[in-house]
């Protein structure tokens, strides 16, 4: 069972819809981290006990002390931090945003002929031809907005991950039978680009978690995205250690969208 992910688990974006969401930790790099509690200091180490109840730390140094201070005394930390846009409360509705903008940026880099990512966006399934195969994006990959929805096979993976995501603020979350027996297919809304990029963050770690309690029964997820319109945002297959690397920010979610969007 692999632990490496513990320490790096820092950066998740967890937004805070549940009581259990108490405490705001702000890190002088600009990050923050939604914690269960206050984090408590030993020696030169602050150890944090996350939402999911999992226990790591970091560095006193690293904590921006008088903007943790301020905002936990001022309630921001019963907010949604979206980083570098303005704090809005979770229960205010943000408008549906055309993820076609940078979005599309994005996917330009990829190549001329990827499709756009947005309302409006089309996506046309190639058959394969074998009977009973999933259908083909023009791409290759396994068609997964036009999949068969059938209950994933283990029932508890299921109803953890189908918690996690709606927790952290994801409307919309349904777990079904992915392409693999152990590979849950999740489905949610990403009402924004920053859900989009959130989104993928959130399954990252959520799969780590999935992956350090269920074993077996987990070997990665394959994720789509819709906007509130119910238009494409995007569809990816996650792996325990493309999960790993974002979790310990090796690699940011920009990037990942950029080199692992399916189409």
């Amino acid at each position: 069972m692999r632990r490496s992910w513990l320490a790096a688990v820092l950066g998740l974006v967890w937004l805070a819809g549940s009581p259990l969401f108490a405490y705001t930790i702000y890190l002088r790099d600009g990050k923050r981290i939604e914690a269960k509690e206050k984090y408590r200091v030993e020696g030169d180490r602050a150890l944090i006990t996350l939402p999911s109840g999992t226990q790591t730390f970091l560095r006193v140094s690293e904590i921006d002390i008088a903007r943790t201070e301020q905002a936990n005394n001022t309630d921001y930390g019963k907010a949604v931090v979206i980083e570098g846009s303005e704090k809005q409360p979770l229960t205010a509705q943000a408008p549906e945003q055309d993820n076609g903008s940078r979005l599309g940026e994005l996917i330009q880099q990829r190549g001329t002929t990827a499709p756009r990512i947005g309302p409006g966006a089309k996506r046309q399934a190639v058959a394969t031809g074998a009977p009973g195969a999933p259908a083909r994006t023009a791409a290759g990959f396994p068609d997964l907005y036009n999949y068969s929805r059938n209950p994933f096979t283990f029932a508890d993976v299921s109803k953890d991950l189908e918690r996690m995501l709606s927790r952290s603020g994801f409307s919309g979350v349904a777990v079904y039978q992915g392409t693999r027996s152990n590979r849950p297919l999740v489905e949610f809304q990403a009402r924004t680009e920053a859900e989009v990029f959130d989104g993928l963050q959130a399954c990252a770690s959520a799969l780590v978690d999935l992956k350090s309690r269920y074993d077996q029964k987990v070997g990665g997820l394959e994720i789509v995205m819709l906007t509130q319109s119910k238009a494409h945002a995007g569809q990816f297959e996650l792996t325990l250690d493309k999960a790993e690397q974002l979790v310990a920010h090796q690699i940011r979610p920009e990037e990942f969208y950029l080199a692992f969007l399916e189409f």
